[in-house]
C-alpha cells in the first residue's frame, strides 16, 4: 500500500508539480478537493515558513493523515524582496499576465533585476511531528514577459540563472530539477526515504 499524503492547497499548478516530482515513488497524493475539505485559511504569517505551517496545521485539525503544505513566492532585490509572501495575494483581482505587467512597470526605474523564488515546505505527520524544508532558485526579471507553453504565475518574467530561459519556456520535469519547489521537494523526498515511508519504483513508460 502506498504512503498517503494530503496536499494542503487548492492550487492545481502546485499539485501537478508535486505529483510529477514523486511520479516514480510509492506515494499517493490527495487534494483538499479529493477529501472534500473546504477551508479558508487566513495566511497571516510574515514569512513563507509561517504561512506554510498555518496551512498545514489548519488541515491537520480535520484530517488524520500526513499533510504537506507550502508557501512560495517571488522576491525581487530592487523591490526589497517584494512581492514575497504577498506574491499570490498582491493584485489578486488581476490575471497572472496583468500582475506580471504591473510588476514590470514597478521595475522600470531599476537596472538591478536580480530575483529569487523561495518555497517553504512543511510536512505534518499524524503524530504531530513537523519538519521544514526550504528551496530557492535565482534568476532575473525580464524586461518583457517571455511566454511559453509551461509554468504559471510569475514564470513568464523570471529568467532562470540555471536554465537561461524563463520558467514558462521549460517543461515541468526540467523546471522541477532546479526550481525552488523542486529543491524543497528533493529534501522532502530524502526525509521520506530515510523514514522508509516511500520507495522508488521502476520508471514508468510514457
Amino acid at each position: 500500500m502506498n504512503y498517503e499524503i494530503v496536499i494542503a492547497t487548492n492550487n492545481q499548478d502546485k499539485i501537478d508539480e508535486i505529483k510529477a516530482y514523486f511520479a516514480d515513488y510509492t506515494v499517493d497524493f490527495f487534494t483538499l478537493k479529493d477529501i472534500k475539505l473546504h477551508l479558508a485559511v487566513n495566511e497571516t504569517g510574515k514569512t513563507f515558513l509561517e504561512n506554510a505551517l498555518i496551512k498545514a496545521k489548519a488541515v491537520a485539525k480535520s484530517v488524520n493523515k500526513t499533510i504537506i503544505a507550502d508557501d512560495s513566492g517571488l522576491q525581487v532585490d530592487a523591490l526589497n524582496g517584494f512581492p514575497g509572501v504577498f506574491s499570490a495575494r498582491w493584485n489578486d483581482h488581476l490575471s497572472a499576465d496583468e500582475k506580471n505587467r504591473e510588476l514590470l512597470k514597478m521595475m522600470e526605474p531599476h537596472k538591478l533585476r536580480k530575483a529569487q523564488y523561495t518555497c517553504a515546505l512543511v510536512i505534518h505527520y499524524p503524530h504531530q511531528e513537523i519538519r521544514f524544508f526550504v528551496g530557492t532558485t535565482t534568476g532575473k526579471i525580464t524586461k518583457e514577459p517571455v511566454n511559453g507553453p509551461y509554468g504559471f504565475g510569475y514564470d513568464p518574467i523570471f529568467l532562470s540563472d540555471a536554465l537561461h530561459q524563463t520558467f514558462s519556456q521549460v517543461p515541468m520535469e526540467e523546471k522541477n530539477k532546479i526550481s525552488h519547489r523542486g529543491r524543497a521537494l528533493e529534501k522532502l523526498k530524502f526525509a521520506l526515504l530515510e523514514k522508509k515511508l516511500i520507495t522508488k519504483v521502476r520508471k514508468r513508460n510514457h
